[in-house]
C-alpha cells in the first residue's frame, strides 16, 4: 500500500485521538493506577527506586516514561507532554495496525478500514491520553504483532529482532504478555524449514527478552531478593480472581453503587492480607496468596465452575454487562460500537482456522488470552489493550465487503435510475 495512504491514516488518528482528549471527559489522572505511578514516578526524579506495592513488584517501564516527562518539561506542565507522546504513539500504532491487516488479508481495501476503525473508534484507544500503563503498553504491542507477523510471512531475522524487542518492551509496560511467548516460539518452529534455524532464532528471541530485562531484574534481585521479569504480581492477580469477595462481585452481585458494591469493586478483599507481611519476600508473599487461591478452588468447586463460565462469558461478550455500570446513553454506545466489531471479527476468526498457517500470530494471540482469563479472571481492561486491535484486523473484510457491496448496489440502482435517451432508426 502506498505510504501516502500510511501518511493519512496516521493524520487522522491523531486528529481523532486528540480531539477525544479535549472532549472526552476524562482527565489524564483518570487513567488506571494513576495514583501508584505518580509515586513511584516522583521518587525516580528524586534518586529513589521503589516500584513497590505491599504485595508486588510492579512494571518499570511506565514510570520511567511517565519521570522523563516530568524531567524534559518545566512548570508542571508534563502531562501536556506525556498526553502528546502517547497520543503520537498510539496515532503511529494505527498505522502499525493497518500494515499488519495488509499482511495478512493482502487487501489494500482491509487495511485502510483497519485504520479508519481503529482512528474513529474511540473505545479501543479509550486510554490514549491518560496517565496510565495502557496507552504504551498497546501501542508497543501492536508493533510487536506487526513484526512477528511479518516474520511469519517472510521469515526475516530483523523482523523477529524487532519483534523481540518491542514484545520485551510490552512486557516490561504490563507483564501478561510474557504468557503468550511459548505461542511466539511455536511460530518460529512451524515456520522455520530447518530444525538449526528454529534453535537459533528461538535462542535469539529467548537472549532479546534476558538481555533488555537485565537491569531491571538484577536491580530486583539485589534489592528485593527476587530476579523478576517485568512484575511478580501473578500469584495476587490470581487470587483476584478466586476467593469469596470476588465470587460475591460476580454471582451475588450487590446494588449499583451500594457500600458493599464499591467495596467489593475495589478488590481489597480482607483475606488478601497477610500477617507480618514485612518478613516475607515478595515472590513469598505471591506464593502465599496463589495458594490461597487454589485452596478457595479446591473447596469451592461449584462456584469454580460458576465463575469459569463467567469468565468465558465476560471475556467473548463484546462491551459491558450493565449490571457493573449505570445505564446510560455511553455504555448503550459502547456496546453497539464493540458488537460492531467483534461479531465480524468472530466470524472471520472462525473462517481463518482452516488456513491456521497464514494466522497462527493472530489465533495465538486470541486463544492464549482467552486462556489466561480462564486460568486467572476476565478484565475487560486487559481484553481492551490486548485483544481488540485484533479484532478490528478481522472485522475489517466483512465489513471491507459489505461496503462495496452497497456501492455496487447504489451503482446499479443509481444506472436504473438514469434516464434513457430515445434511440433513432
Amino acid at each position: 500500500m502506498h505510504s501516502r495512504k500510511y501518511i493519512n491514516i496516521f493524520i487522522l488518528a491523531f486528529i481523532c485521538r486528540f480531539a477525544w482528549m479535549l472532549f472526552s471527559g476524562l482527565d489524564y489522572t483518570d487513567g488506571a493506577d494513576y495514583s501508584r505511578y505518580e509515586r513511584i514516578s516522583n521518587l525516580l526524579l528524586q534518586g529513589d527506586v521503589d516500584p513497590t506495592t505491599e504485595i508486588f513488584i510492579l512494571a518499570p517501564l511506565f514510570p520511567l516514561f511517565s519521570s522523563i516527562c516530568k524531567f524534559i518539561t518545566p512548570g508542571g506542565y508534563w502531562p501536556i507532554t506525556l498526553q502528546l507522546l502517547q497520543i503520537s504513539l498510539s496515532s503511529l500504532s494505527v498505522v502499525y495496525l493497518s500494515r499488519t491487516a495488509y499482511i495478512i488479508f493482502k487487501t489494500t481495501s482491509v487495511a485502510i478500514i483497519t485504520g479508519i476503525l481503529y482512528s474513529f473508534l474511540f473505545p479501543f484507544y479509550y486510554w490514549s491520553h491518560l496517565a496510565s500503563q495502557e496507552s504504551i503498553f498497546q501501542s508497543l504491542f501492536i508493533f510487536a504483532i506487526y513484526h512477528i507477523t511479518k516474520y511469519a510471512s517472510t521469515l526475516n531475522t530483523r523482523s523477529l529482532v524487532l519483534f523481540a524487542t518491542f514484545y520485551t518492551l510490552s512486557i516490561l509496560t504490563k507483564s501478561h504478555v510474557a504468557v503468550l511467548l511459548p505461542g511466539f516460539l511455536f511460530i518460529i518452529f512451524i515456520k522455520q524449514p530447518t530444525l538449526s534455524r528454529k534453535i537459533i532464532h528461538s535462542i535469539v528471541v529467548l537472549s532479546l527478552i534476558f538481555i533488555i530485562n537485565l537491569p531491571y531484574g538484577l536491580f530486583t534481585l539485589f534489592k528485593y531478593n527476587s530476579f523478576v521479569l517485568s512484575s511478580n504480581g501473578s500469584g495476587a492477580y490470581f487470587y483476584f480472581g478466586h476467593n469469596e469477595g470476588f465470587y460475591e462481585y460476580i454471582a451475588e452481585t450487590p446494588p449499583l453503587n451500594s457500600p458493599r458494591f464499591l467495596e467489593l469493586q475495589s478488590m481489597d478483599f480482607p483475606s488478601m492480607s497477610i500477617d507480618n507481611i514485612e518478613s516475607f519476600e515478595y515472590g513469598e508473599r505471591q506464593k502465599i496468596l496463589f495458594n490461597r487461591g487454589l485452596e478457595w478452588s479446591a473447596q469451592n468447586p461449584a462456584k469454580l465452575a460458576h465463575l469459569f463460565i463467567y469468565n468465558l462469558v465476560n471475556h467473548l461478550r463484546p462491551g459491558y454487562a450493565f449490571r457493573f455500570r449505570p445505564l446510560d446513553y455511553k455504555i448503550i454506545l459502547v456496546n453497539f460500537i464493540m458488537f460492531s466489531i467483534y461479531l465480524p471479527a468472530y466470524i472471520e476468526i472462525y473462517r481463518s482456522i482452516p488456513k491456521w498457517k497464514f494466522h497462527l500470530p493472530m489465533l495465538i494471540i486470541v486463544f492464549a488470552m482467552l486462556l489466561f482469563s480462564l486460568i486467572f479472571y476476565s478484565q475487560n481492561r486487559f481484553r481492551n489493550i490486548t485483544v481488540d486491535p485484533i479484532y478490528l484486523i478481522y472485522a475489517s473484510p466483512l465489513i471491507s465487503s459489505n461496503i462495496s457491496n452497497l456501492i455496487k448496489l447504489f451503482s446499479i440502482k443509481k444506472h436504473k435510475l438514469k434516464p434513457q435517451l430515445p434511440q433513432l432508426r
